[in-house]
């Protein structure tokens, strides 16, 4: 078997991700993950999305396709690939959208 290695064959194998895959497919952008990369993604999950269900991805999905576009975008990062390693040493990130996006971290900061 093949390693699959690019984000734009990770997506779809992985159904923790079929929410935001769906997203991908339909928000009327290009295949912006099979281009030349590097790209870090990140990637909300079904959970996450899930709490959209007042209507708000929907509205997206059926009215708004630009503001789709735009939260697509806002996940992505396309001037490299990020270890968590760089990541934590980022006070920010500019994402495709052209928005600057604080890195904060939570949870357990033990090093092991």
């Amino acid at each position: 078997t093949t390693l699959c290695r690019s984000i734009g064959d990770i997506i779809p194998r992985t159904e923790a991700f079929s929410t935001f895959k769906s997203i991908l497919e339909n928000c009327g952008l290009p295949p912006i993950l099979e281009g030349p990369g590097p790209f870090t993604v990140f990637i909300p999950s079904n959970a996450a999305l899930e709490q959209l269900r007042d209507g708000r991805l929907i509205y997206l999905f059926t009215q708004v396709k630009n503001k789709l576009q735009e939260l697509v975008k806002n996940h992505i990062f396309s001037m490299a690939a990020v270890t968590v390693d760089k990541l934590i040493t980022m006070p920010r990130i500019s994402t495709m959208a052209n928005e600057m996006v604080p890195v904060s971290l939570s949870g357990d900061r033990k090093s092991t």
